[in-house]
């Protein structure tokens, strides 16, 4: 049976002082943290405790399929003083990927509609997989006013170009696709790429990471 809070306590950021940052000239909005099942690796207090020493002034958060850690995100961000931005990361069955940020609090609830409907289909449908969300192009389109949509490229620019028309004619509040450095020594050819396909549709670009856990030492965890 798995131990309730009073049996384990969840961690907190430690006491102290934590003066406000001043403005960063980038903001990460690509970080998952442990409420993304099987992807994110460190909890809300690791990441915004190391966020905080490393200069920054607002941190998004982008679990997939869910809001489930906005409100302890929102909690310990008060405490090292940094602005927290909140969404999700949208994942459809087809494969495309987004992050997605409401810019008000009607936008906010039609996410939080958006991703109760792919709950809901899963749980009606014959979906096994734990914390799944069966979302179409069609359904985010249906909930998308107010909500900054950032395209993900993926590994497979191929099949990620393949998408971008039917993707930026469905969802007009797409503006963005994102770019990461990978690391993998195609960097600056994969960068390039994306630039070319986000001028021919019309979008800009965002730098983000994929951010899946606070420190080094949690790469076996994730993994």
């Amino acid at each position: 049976m798995p131990l309730n809070d009073t049996q384990s306590p969840r961690s907190s950021i430690a006491e102290g002082d934590y003066p406000s940052n001043p403005p960063a000239e980038f903001v990460e909005l690509g970080l998952v943290s442990c409420f993304s099942f099987l992807h994110g690796a460190s909890d809300a207090p690791a990441l915004l405790a190391t966020a905080w020493a490393q200069g920054h002034h607002a941190l998004g958060i982008a679990d997939i399929n869910t809001m489930a850690g906005v409100v302890r995100h929102r909690k310990e961000a008060r405490t090292v003083n940094i602005r927290p931005l909140i969404g999700c990361r949208i994942v459809l069955v087809t494969g495309e990927e987004f992050l997605a940020y409401p810019t008000d609090r009607a936008a906010y609830g039609r996410l939080c509609a958006l991703l109760t409907k792919g709950k809901m289909a899963t749980l009606a449908g014959d979906w096994q997989d734990k914390g799944a969300c069966h979302l179409s192009l069609e359904d985010l389109a249906h909930h998308a006013e107010g909500v900054r949509l950032i395209a993900l490229p993926g590994e497979d620019l191929e099949a990620f170009e393949a998408t971008l028309p039917r993707s930026t004619a469905a969802l007009p509040t797409l503006r963005h696709i994102a770019i990461s450095y990978l690391y993998r020594g195609d960097d600056r050819a994969r960068i390039k790429r994306i630039d070319r396909m986000a001028r021919a549709y019309g979008l800009g670009i965002l730098a983000t990471n994929d951010v899946h856990y606070h420190a080094p030492d949690r790469r076996p965890l994730q993994d």
